[in-house]
């Protein structure tokens, strides 16, 4: 009965929008809308103990949001009690559906939506009032903002104190809007033309074969094997031009990806620390080789300026790994541990704890895997040390290098993914009102659960929520009775003699 919780009703007949044709139809309906939900009650002979219409459909779907709304603003109120201080990471982003400009503010950790609301401005002012108004009555303390460079969004994270991190994707955008298409625009002119000569070459080897197969024709033969030869120095040469281009193609993407690869605190490969000088070094080498292809090409200005941007973007990236180097080391000294366990948390457990977080991220399956086998080793290197400690500074120490390894956000991606979803259920019902808005924000955070079976608010937190079904079972009024129906008198035809 709450199927329409995640749609409003599409305005057609149970058989389409002119009232005629199959009642089962998938253009007359839309995913999970009224007409398919009374066509469903219909058919299952419930139509005589449910009200089918759209006013009773109608009814129920607008009570069942009121009632997920109830339930999250409770909820919230009610977990916020024994939530224990956090100190936390926004993403944030701004989406466009066609009611007007909807703020996001998503904590990358646990997946959970503070913010997800519509408002006229996305200015500074607007995004304090926001969060603000998201965050009150929660014990958090928003350390670090990542985003793009909206100037509004560093303005409100310097406003709130917070760190503002840099957004790997839209670095790479960048980089991918100045060379991803001339990188590939090449390849696929050399790779066609390459096709070409391969079959100018092939009918020439048939032509050869059907003439000395016969029966020949007067006349001077023509100079097959000429013309086979220059077709072979045609191939050789298209091979080598698709080849070169390739090539650079390739050294493009190794250095996009190296981008992502090193930006990180770690050294994936190996689980060391990487420094802001490694990290400044390194960076500028991938952007060498941008430039070096860049002028290969003879970039254009335009593309050349989008280049740029995403350099300019450099120096914060350095000034971010800097930060996470800075906050693990003030939280770990603030624990005032041994010396010998201090330096077994900074060198193993918190990069092993990063890695482990970083794996399901992976490009490939091969890379996932890589860095858990990595992780692992790390661990298993030092597990006499960690065997001789209690579990009550184990549960410690695991808490703490994980809160560690946390605070690196590099990518407002969360975000990013999470207005796409919002895109295409504005399409699916060709709308998305505040009303509907705040029940989907309230199933994503209470509702959805991951592999693990676990919510983004139990992870948000600390603690389970309610069953929102349950919930909902004992305040919901009920499914509406269908109206009585009319009598309604056969058509009989009256006699001619009557």
């Amino acid at each position: 009965m709450c199927c329409g919780v995640l749609r409003e009703p599409r305005r057609r007949g149970l058989f389409g929008a002119a009232g005629v044709g199959c009642p089962l139809r998938h253009d007359a309906y839309g995913a999970l809308g009224y007409p398919l939900v009374s066509t469903f009650l219909k058919h299952a002979g419930l139509d005589r103990f449910i009200g089918c219409s759209y006013g009773a459909q109608h009814q129920v779907s607008s009570e069942v949001l009121d009632l997920v709304t109830t339930y999250g603003e409770e909820e919230q109120a009610r977990l916020a009690k024994s939530m224990p201080q956090k100190k936390i990471t926004l993403c944030l982003d701004e989406t466009f559906p066609a009611a007007g400009q909807c703020l996001v503010a998503m904590e990358p950790v646990s997946g959970f939506l503070l913010l997800e609301s519509y408002r006229k401005r996305r200015d500074a002012d607007t995004w304090n009032s926001a969060i603000e108004s998201a965050t009150k009555g929660l014990d958090v303390v928003v350390k670090q903002v990542t985003s793009d460079e909206v100037k509004a969004l560093i303005r409100h994270a310097k406003d709130q104190n917070a760190r503002h991190s840099p957004d790997l994707f839209h670095v790479q955008q960048e980089i991918t809007r100045a060379l991803g298409r001339p990188m590939a625009l090449p390849v696929r002119s050399a790779k066609q033309a390459l096709v070409e000569s391969v079959s100018n070459l092939e009918n020439q080897e048939d032509a050869k074969r059907i003439y000395e197969k016969g029966p020949r024709r007067p006349g001077r033969p023509a100079a097959f094997d000429k013309h086979i030869v220059d077709a072979g120095d045609r191939v050789t040469r298209d091979q080598v031009a698709f080849e070169t281009v390739r090539a650079q193609q390739a050294r493009y993407t190794a250095a996009l990806h190296g981008v992502s690869d090193q930006y990180h605190p770690y050294v994936l490969e190996t689980g060391a620390p990487r420094t802001s000088e490694m990290l400044a070094g390194e960076l500028h080498e991938r952007f060498s080789e941008f430039d070096e292809l860049a002028t290969r090409i003879d970039l254009s200005d335009k593309r050349v300026a989008k280049l740029n941007k995403a350099r300019g973007v450099v120096p914060k990236m350095v000034a971010t790994l800097a930060f996470y180097h800075q906050q693990v080391t003030t939280l770990v000294q603030a624990q005032e541990l041994p010396q010998d366990l201090e330096a077994l948390l900074v060198e193993t457990w918190i990069p092993a704890a990063y890695l482990l977080g970083a794996a399901p991220k992976a490009r490939t399956v091969v890379r996932r895997d890589q860095l858990w086998e990595r992780a692992r080793t790390m661990m298993s290197a030092h597990k006499a040390d960690w065997e001789r400690l209690t579990l009550k500074e184990q549960k410690r120490l695991d808490a703490l290098a994980r809160e560690c390894a946390e605070i690196f956000q590099r990518s407002s991606s969360c975000g990013e993914g999470r207005n796409g979803g919002l895109a295409l259920a504005e399409h699916a019902g060709r709308q998305l009102p505040e009303k509907k808005l705040r029940g989907l924000t309230v199933v994503h955070n209470y509702a959805i659960r991951r592999a693990t079976g676990i919510t983004a608010a139990e992870r948000f937190f600390g603690a389970a929520p309610s069953d929102l079904f349950d919930w909902m079972q004992t305040r919901f009024s009920g499914v509406p009775r269908p109206a009585q129906r009319r009598f309604q008198p056969k058509n009989e035809i009256p006699l001619l003699c009557q």
